[in-house]
């Protein structure tokens, strides 16, 4: 691994995940992510949140946001892998809130908030530390990241099952244009450019806080993409996500470089 000021001056610990060995807090040393943020319908949206403190964030009356952040991990201390959270905007607490003057902070300060709907990931190292110490709904899939002319698609299956037969079904499809980017000086933390990704599952019934820092090392984003698209496939874990009605995506980012470091979930 190559030195990175991103890294210096955090104390890390190492923790058990069943079999496998691991770290608190976990560092993703090489990583590329493709994300996309989409409208949902609130209502469809708010049934799926697990508890009255888990409030929606409405850019519109009746609409909610649903962000695919699809992640190629080159280089972490659980491997190479990949994986896609699926998840919807939300803030914690129990006072209602201005959603939109809430998404503008959040854009602003580059720090998100959402509830995780879906977790699909092609590692078992990775998959039974999601679901063993952040109870996130991790599941086994195939995932392919291909360059296409323009941009890049990804594409999540179920897993075949050899013993009946039956070969995986897609799960969901996302066209991305490629995007103009901007490189960040790594010379000191100072100079780095970082987003905060909060999520906030319930663990033993009660709710917590698991925060991911990236790193943007190249990254480029865009407002109302018109080259974005959403294919919901046949799988049963598209069912959820068609009775969202998924309509149009708001923003695109494309980071081609990044790094990663996530914390184990702290109770709010």
């Amino acid at each position: 691994m190559t030195h990175s000021v991103f890294f210096d001056g955090i104390a890390q610990r190492e923790i058990p995940i069943r079999q496998y060995q691991g770290w608190a807090p976990l560092f993703f040393q090489e990583a590329s992510l493709y994300a996309a943020v989409f409208l949902a319908d609130a209502r469809a949206a708010q049934t799926l949140l697990p508890t009255p403190q888990h409030r929606l964030l409405k850019p519109f009356p009746g609409k909610a946001l649903i962000a695919f952040h699809c992640f190629e991990y080159r280089q972490s201390q659980l491997g190479a892998y990949s994986e896609v959270s699926i998840s919807l905007a939300m803030h914690f607490g129990t006072q209602p809130r201005l959603s939109p003057l809430r998404l503008a902070r959040s854009v602003l300060q580059r720090a998100y908030h959402a509830y995780v709907l879906q977790l699909p990931v092609d590692s078992e190292p990775a998959l039974f530390g999601g679901l063993d110490y952040y109870n996130v709904p991790k599941y086994l899939a195939d995932l392919s990241f291909e360059q296409i002319k323009g941009g890049q698609s990804v594409e999540v299956f179920s897993r075949a099952d050899p013993s009946k037969n039956a070969g995986g079904q897609l799960i969901f499809r996302l066209q991305m244009p490629e995007l103009k980017t901007k490189s960040i000086p790594q010379r000191d933390r100072a100079s780095l450019s970082t987003m905060e990704l909060n999520t906030y599952p319930l663990i033993d019934g009660k709710t917590h806080c698991a925060s991911g820092s990236l790193n943007l090392i190249q990254h480029g984003g865009q407002f109302f993409p018109r080259k974005v698209e959403l294919s919901l496939g046949d799988d049963p874990m598209a069912e959820q996500l068609k009775g969202l009605k998924i309509g149009r995506a708001l923003q695109s980012l494309y980071v081609p470089s990044c790094q990663l470091i996530l914390d184990l979930p702290r109770r709010m």
